[in-house]
Order: C-alpha cells, then sequence, then structure tokens
C-alpha cells in the first residue's frame, strides 16, 4: 500500500510530461506559423505600395 504513491507517479509524471511537451511544441508551431504569415503580409503590402506609386507616376507622364 506505501509503494502505490509511486507507481502511480510514475506512470503519472512521464505522461504529463510529455502533454505539456506537445502542448509546447505545438504552440511553437503555430508562433511561426503566424510569424511566417506577417512576414509574406508585410511583403505583399510593399508590392501594393510599389504598385500604387507605379501607377500614380504613370498617370501623371500621361496627363503631363
Amino acid at each position: 500500500m506505501k509503494g502505490s504513491y509511486t507507481i502511480e507517479a510514475s506512470v503519472l509524471i512521464p505522461l504529463l510530461l510529455m502533454v505539456m511537451a506537445l502542448g509546447m511544441r505545438m504552440g511553437i508551431y503555430l508562433y511561426q506559423e503566424i510569424r511566417e504569415q506577417k512576414e509574406q503580409q508585410a511583403v505583399e503590402e510593399l508590392w501594393e505600395v510599389k504598385d500604387f506609386y507605379q501607377y500614380q507616376w504613370i498617370g501623371e507622364m500621361t496627363n503631363d
């Protein structure tokens, strides 16, 4: 009876550690995915600004 807590702990502690490690790994993966999406979005916004100024320049050239 005295060793039952030790047996239960030896089963539960590794299980809990694996669940925590899996949760952290999933969190890091999701963080990296969101960061990559934000970087891609920033690049797309830069292209939109570049295109806007290019169209503005073309419009100025055709009006003159």
